[in-house]
């Protein structure tokens, strides 16, 4: 009885039944040429370095877009039980200079949900490191290069206003930025008043996991109701609602939708030096016009709101150790949830201050010891209870001992 319970959910998964749907794909063809994703895909147009079909003969936009039926790394089924996925690869570090390569998207209306399966590689050659804002949903009402959008969402290290803290390597925010039509305002610092980033940063996109993000941007209005919201893995990270979101405001003269979208476009958002590579994978890519349409998996749509209030919570740590005395180390390297938060520390340290943010959940912390060849020791500490090692085959014979937290501070915002 189990298994066939089993079964029925993963047949539900698979096959969701849509209603008021712009748009969906679930890359379950083979686009070795990205033209595939035109003549296969419900994509309008497609430029990529693996397709000959772009604005420029010259210039395939420093950026490949395949389906793939593997991540290196990643062992397991893919969330909606399919064999293929999609791999956007943008290397601006390799080629030393910013991508343009992307799908294009039919019109969309000024009140549409997305929806997608996402998964940041961060394992052996695919290391992926966001900037500061890298594009990923670029829509527009007349013509490229776009002055004429309402909105573009990106993702990137940094969490923007109201908390502004950064994730570790391979994490990444949701921010929406740089609206052309109309005027936006936060309530924050002049320079800031267009940056939207989320409120609850306990929640962010994690490297080597699958997570389902969900957008929602209304700009019917001109100006109470115009909305951008977000959620992650069914929690609400975003909310800027005129009208709602105390402080902020969002005018639009001319509301509506826009002609078009593309997805990614450009890695880094400003052609700046954060020209970092990227590996990312996507599964099922939804476009409609009411969250009630969005595919159900589990019980994370319709979107619920979050359990705790849309705050970040941005704390100084003092960490300490016991000194590491294996003289076989290189260096130490300091741990939050799995991810790296501090590299390089010299192996005489034996404490350290960090500030980051909390997120008001447990955080657990790791320190390890490594050398030349790799290998790591790791100790972890979370609320005052040791977990288990990350990496156990990795241990060398003696430990890092002794961690433990010493102060805790909030940081005023």
């Amino acid at each position: 009885m189990k298994k066939l319970l089993i079964t029925l959910f993963v047949l539900l998964v698979a096959s969701p039944a849509f209603g008021a749907v712009l748009l969906y794909d679930d890359f379950e063809y083979n686009a070795d040429n990205a033209r595939s994703f035109v003549t296969t895909g419900p994509w309008t147009y497609v430029k990529a370095e693996n397709t000959t079909e772009t604005n420029n003969s010259n210039d395939g936009g420093r950026g490949w877009l395949t389906t793939v039926t593997s991540i290196p790394g990643f062992s397991g089924s893919f969330p909606t039980q399919g064999n293929r996925i999609l791999k956007m690869a943008g290397l601006p570090g390799t080629t030393g200079n910013q991508t343009d390569f992307y799908l294009t998207g039919p019109a969309i209306p000024g009140d549409v949900w997305f929806q997608f399966w996402i998964y940041v590689n961060r394992y052996g050659n695919e290391m992926s490191e966001w900037a500061s804002r890298d594009k990923f949903i670029y829509p527009c009402a007349f013509d490229y290069p776009c002055r004429s959008q309402k909105w573009l969402f990106f993702l990137g290290y940094n969490s923007y206003p109201p908390n502004s803290v950064n994730a570790p390597a391979g994490g990444a925010y949701l921010i929406e930025r740089d609206n052309r039509v109309g005027s936006v305002y936060n309530g924050y610092t002049r320079g800031n008043e267009t940056k939207l980033g989320q409120h609850y940063v306990g929640t962010r996109l994690r490297a080597n996991m699958w997570q389902l993000v969900i957008l929602h941007f209304d700009t019917t209005h001109t100006s109470t109701g115009n909305a951008y919201e977000a959620w992650i893995d069914g929690i609400k990270v975003t909310e800027w609602i005129d009208g709602v979101t105390p402080g902020f405001s969002w005018t639009i003269p001319s509301p509506g939708g826009h002609r078009v979208f593309r997805m990614p476009t450009t890695w880094p958002g400003a052609n700046n030096n954060e020209l970092y590579d990227k590996w990312v994978y996507m599964d099922d890519f939804v476009v409609a016009t009411a969250a009630s349409d969005l595919p159900a998996f589990g019980a994370m749509t319709p979107p619920v709101e979050p359990q705790e209030p849309l705050t970040g919570l941005v704390q100084q740590i003092v960490i300490s150790w016991d000194l590491y005395t294996d003289e076989t180390a290189d260096g130490l390297t300091l741990f939050v949830d799995g991810a790296v938060l501090v590299e390089h520390i010299a192996t005489e340290a034996t404490s350290i201050a960090v500030t980051l943010d909390m997120g008001g959940v447990p955080r657990s912390f790791s320190i390890a010891a490594y050398n030349d060849a790799g290998h790591s020791d790791i100790f972890s500490f979370a609320e005052g209870q040791p977990q288990p090692p990350l990496e156990p085959e990795l241990l060398p014979p003696s430990a890092v001992n002794g961690l433990q937290i010493d102060s805790v501070v909030n940081v005023e915002q």
